[in-house]
């Protein structure tokens, strides 16, 4: 990977309780480095059209209430996306630049490069876009990483081009949602080119990993099964005033957070996380001042810059886990730059919010402290998002995701869910 500063990983450690390091597997260097030539296929809009594999119609909680369709006028954003040309010779691309002994050691892809040598050819790419367009949608640009097909439709005219319709549903808590009836189904000549089509049911969210406690007066929390450290004396204090909150509430403040994770010695060495940038996955918005008044606290400037996609995530002071994130990174590493990228809470937001920085490829070290349980989410969706982990890998890009606090079965962390393991923290990137 990029350097990346032994401080940093110590701070991903701290964000939300147990972290999953998303990495890519390491088969034998002796697979091919190079993709297949390319597939003569036809986009006719007559080719029978077969149901999308892991794209199976999600299931709703019994509690939902059944609406009725979507109505025909409504407009609909989401991806299809594609696989990557030739999955043993990533595999190998990747095994070989974390190998000292390989040749390919440490030789990561540069911006743009990774879709011309891993994405689908521009032949396969023509093939699904001719045949949406024969179907009656109107794809977008394909993205530079060759993975994803944005398109932007009608609710009748996605029923008439994927033969499924979209149901409304009314949720747990009174959110309305809706979400496919079936599988979408696609011509047969490409559908072995598509990796999965997200974005058309938003029944279930991202969820904030941290878990609050209920008595803010309660003791506070103290390393198990040894003393509590003395607060770290090298890196940022704390203000009077934030000091003796974390007191009273039963809260730690950065310095004791460095000091129970050990942080001192890298501290003593200078190490601040300077000349590193950090991107934050965000599903809710965050108050800047707050954001301001905590740096004057610590007298910290730490560069904190927002990343909208897909038109953000809205406005206001959100549940406290972005601004959790910004602060505990920019308490624990002042001289790092970070950027927030922050998306609405969808299945096509939380992918583009990925897809926008891999493409960027400007930050070292990526973390994401949301996740949904991942009896929620289709194969489709995980090989799509696995693919741009990957690519974050190729690249020298460093992936965080929490687990939660609440661990294996964070998915009970919303009402919406049942209890289970959480997508991306502890699923393995194929």
């Amino acid at each position: 990977m990029k350097h990346i500063s032994r401080l940093l990983f110590a701070i991903f450690a701290i964000l939300a309780g147990l972290v999953g390091v998303l990495v890519a597997a390491a088969p034998s260097q002796a697979a091919r480095l190079a993709g297949p030539p390319a597939q003569t296929l036809s986009a006719d809009p007559d080719s029978p059209a077969v149901e999308l594999p892991g794209s199976a119609a999600p299931k709703p909680p019994a509690a939902a209430v059944r609406l009725g369709t979507v109505p025909a006028a409504s407009t609909i954003s989401f991806d299809v996306t594609l696989k990557v040309r030739d999955q043993s010779a990533l595999n190998a691309f990747l095994a070989g630049i974390s190998d000292r002994k390989s040749s390919l050691f440490h030789h990561f892809l540069r911006p743009g490069q990774f879709g011309p040598r891993f994405g689908p050819t521009l032949t396969e790419v023509t093939a699904v876009d001719n045949a949406l367009r024969g179907a009656g949608l109107s794809p977008g640009a394909v993205s530079a990483n060759r993975l994803s097909i944005p398109v932007t439709a009608t609710a009748a005219a996605i029923d008439h081009a994927l033969g499924t319709d979209l149901v409304q549903y009314r949720m747990p808590g009174g959110r309305v949602a809706y979400a496919n009836s079936a599988a979408p189904r696609l011509p047969a000549a490409i559908a072995p080119l598509v990796a999965g089509v997200i974005g058309l049911n938003n029944l279930y969210q991202e969820q904030s990993q941290a878990s609050w406690p209920s008595d803010p007066t309660a003791q506070k929390p103290q390393a198990q099964g040894r003393r509590a450290a003395a607060p770290d004396t090298v890196g940022p204090q704390p203000c009077a005033a934030a000091a003796g909150v974390a007191s009273d509430q039963g809260a730690l403040t950065a310095n004791e957070l460095a000091a129970h994770y050990g942080m001192s010695p890298l501290y003593s060495l200078g190490d601040l996380g300077h000349g590193v940038r950090i991107a934050l996955i965000e599903f809710e918005p965050n108050s800047t001042s707050d954001i301001a008044g905590y740096e004057s606290c610590y007298g910290i400037t730490t560069a904190v810059n927002y990343v909208e996609v897909d038109g953000g995530a809205g406005t206001g002071a959100g549940s406290g886990e972005a601004a959790l994130d910004i602060e505990d990174v920019a308490g624990l590493a002042p001289g790092a730059a970070i950027d927030v990228y922050q998306a609405p809470n969808t299945g096509t937001g939380n992918y583009d919010d990925y897809q926008q920085l891999v493409t960027a490829d400007t930050e070292q070290v990526v973390s994401t402290s949301w996740g949904q349980c991942e009896l929620y989410t289709s194969s489709g969706d995980d090989t799509s998002m696995e693919a741009l982990f990957e690519q974050a890998n190729s690249q020298g890009q460093t992936v965080f995701a929490a687990a939660g606090d609440t661990g294996s079965t964070g998915g009970a962390s919303s009402s919406e869910t049942a209890p289970g393991a959480l997508h991306p923290a502890l699923r393995s990137v194929r």
